[in-house]
């Protein structure tokens, strides 16, 4: 994938993710589908990135390489309950190496 078709679906994951954490809260009708849907849509999206490993590994990272980063950094901080690492381990080694970097560090995730 290109750099911005990558950031595109790393942005649709952060949204998905984003809304599983705010759906959570809320007892309305309707809720349980929608946040089959957003799982739905957290899966397939992992499960693409865990495909197209080879466009994910860099040299230098990029735009998609940070949404993804981000999006998997807010995973880990928001549901550090899920086992995401065991169902996509390329993708778990590839964030293992970008969380070594200090820019990365330097900027974790923490409640205020």
């Amino acid at each position: 994938l290109s750099v911005l078709a990558r950031t595109s679906v790393a942005s649709q994951l952060t949204d998905a993710l984003m809304k599983l954490r705010l759906y959570a809260g809320i007892k309305a009708e309707g809720m349980d589908l929608r946040i089959a849907g957003c799982e739905w849509k957290r899966a397939g999206l992992l499960a693409g990135f865990e495909r197209d490993m080879q466009g994910v590994r860099r040299k230098r990272p990029d735009l998609g390489d940070l949404g993804l980063c981000s999006a998997l950094a807010y995973l880990d901080f928001r549901f550090a309950e899920q086992d995401w690492r065991g169902a996509y381990p390329g993708l778990a080694e590839w964030m293992s190496g970008m969380a070594a970097r200090p820019s990365f560090a330097a900027t974790e995730h923490a409640d205020a």
